[in-house]
């Protein structure tokens, strides 16, 4: 890993979503971590009644490529009081998110957008 002073834009370039120097710097982080690739999907889904203190898996959601004890990230678009949602790929091919209800009582999420990102070494 080439070690450089801290990154300076050059002038011009601060709407360039991904310059060269940042591409650089990102390309040497997934390297230094052994990340080899990274799967990026947007899904709609719905999930019923999550008791309190417990969770509720999603149906399958297929990601071509992924593999179990790849790292997986769940952004939802909008919040969801009393509710955390984390992803596993429990197969080839295959991610759930979990709904998991950290309160006292039911709560039933509302339809909701999700990002998974998943990040294979």
């Amino acid at each position: 890993m080439k070690n450089l002073p801290p990154i300076i834009e050059p002038a011009g370039t601060v709407d360039v979503p991904w310059s060269n120097t940042w591409s650089n710097f990102f390309t040497q982080v997934f390297k230094c971590l052994r990340w080899e690739e990274s799967y990026s999907y947007t899904f709609d889904y719905s999930f019923g009644l999550v008791a309190a203190n417990n969770e509720l898996a999603s149906s399958d959601f297929l990601i071509p490529g992924v593999t179990r004890g790849n790292s997986v990230e769940i952004t939802p678009m909008d919040n969801q009081v009393g509710i955390i949602f984390t992803g596993v790929v429990t197969a080839q091919n295959i991610v759930k998110i979990y709904a998991k209800n950290f309160t006292g009582s039911g709560i039933i999420p509302a339809p909701n957008t999700f990002r998974i990102i998943v990040l294979q070494n």
